[in-house]
């Protein structure tokens, strides 16, 4: 999100790509090694709300003294690379324009930090 802002994340990380090198300069400082992890790509690489998806779960039943749980391992959806099909356990539908966007952070972030000391890798 904050190599190539998107949607409702356009705005929310303002100043973090000047956040992310000052902790690159730190990192060198003191001899630490960085892996970049591309978490968050349009339409969630894992189908979770940590990477920007807050659909695809089922409230469990309960009685009225338990806590509320749902479930999510079985539903969830990646569905940055295209539209998932949970029966077929496939993609009916490519996103070509999600998968080229991705594939040109990824570039963008290597072409920018790939001679910094302190970055050891990405991790897509």
């Amino acid at each position: 999100w904050m190599f190539r802002p998107y949607g409702p994340y356009a705005g929310c990380t303002d100043g973090a790509v000047e956040e992310f090198e000052r902790l690159l300069t730190l990192a060198a400082k003191y001899s630490m090694k960085v892996l970049i992890d591309i978490h968050g790509l349009e339409g969630s690489q894992n189908g979770l709300d940590n990477s920007g998806f807050s659909g695809g779960l089922e409230w469990q039943d309960r009685r009225e003294d338990e806590p509320l749980s749902f479930k999510h391992w079985p539903t969830r959806k990646a569905e940055w690379l295209g539209k998932f099909n949970l029966t077929s356990l496939s993609y009916d539908e490519l996103y070509w324009d999600r998968i080229t966007a991705s594939l040109d952070v990824v570039k963008a972030i290597a072409d920018r930090y790939w001679a910094n000391a302190a970055v050891m890798g990405i991790q897509p």
